[in-house]
């Protein structure tokens, strides 16, 4: 709110006798003065002048705005506990009307590694089990179950699995592996051999592989087995895991 004789036009009428005066900051906390150009201009820079009297009426702080051809306010500066001169009716620093541009901003890191490939074939080698009492070796391998899991612990959908050389006796192939049911289970007659040397000597060797195939290439992170119900001394107890390398497709 100014008086009629501290009016806003003097802030552009050329003499630094005459003054602006607003005392509705008081009340509001800001005072918004507008300046209208004949036509439209790019402003560079500016200067502000005090009063001619009390000093503590001199604006310290403050922002500088637009209004666009489109009538949206556009801030183009701000100015925060400035230092008005001690003199009267003097100016204040010439200021640039718009703030620099902001830095540019810092380059994206590089891309990490690529994510290791993924496989759609896994399989177990199981090369030992439970020894039963005296030391003697079963006659069979079994399990209930199979679990995969990614990195982030959900499970990976196994769309088939396959036992090659083992020997199964009628339902209890390896497809009970994957059938998320612990009752059936999955059991190999074939997984203990005996060879005999060119001398007559006489070796027992278990080995049964497992082979578990996905629809889509993925990372196994960690694997779940499952016992078997039944005899305890079918248990493997030794194993190999790791997935199966393929040779591409022809092009």
């Amino acid at each position: 709110m100014s008086n009629k004789a501290n009016v806003a036009s003097n802030l552009v009428d050329g003499s630094t006798a005459s003054k602006w005066f607003d005392e509705a900051i008081v009340g509001t906390g800001t005072s918004v003065v507008v300046l209208t150009l004949p036509a439209p201009a790019e402003v560079a820079s500016y200067e502000l002048y005090t009063g001619h009297d009390v000093p503590k009426r001199d604006p310290s702080s403050w922002r500088l705005e637009r209004v666009t051809p489109g009538g949206e306010v556009e801030l183009m500066s701000t100015v925060r506990n400035a230092n008005p001169p001690a003199a009267r009716q003097a100016a204040y620093d010439r200021r640039v009307a718009s703030s620099p541009p902001p830095p540019p901003a810092r380059p994206s890191p590089p891309p990490g590694p690529a994510p290791p490939p993924g496989y759609t074939d896994y399989q177990f080698v199981f090369t030992a089990a439970r020894e039963r009492e005296g030391g003697v070796l079963p006659s069979a391998l079994s399990l209930s179950e199979i679990k995969l899991f990614r990195s982030d612990g959900s499970q990976i959908y196994v769309e088939s699995v396959t036992n090659p050389g083992g020997t199964p006796i009628v339902s209890e192939g390896p497809d009970n592996l994957i059938d998320g049911r612990g009752m059936t289970k999955w059991l190999d007659t074939n997984a203990v051999r005996e060879t005999t040397n060119t001398i007559g000597e006489v070796s027992t060797t278990i080995s049964s592989v497992v082979r578990l195939h996905m629809p889509t290439g993925e990372q196994v992170a960690r694997y779940e087995l499952y016992t078997a119900r039944g005899v305890q001394w079918f248990d493997p107890k030794c194993l190999s895991f790791g997935p199966i390398e393929r040779a591409p497709p022809p092009l």
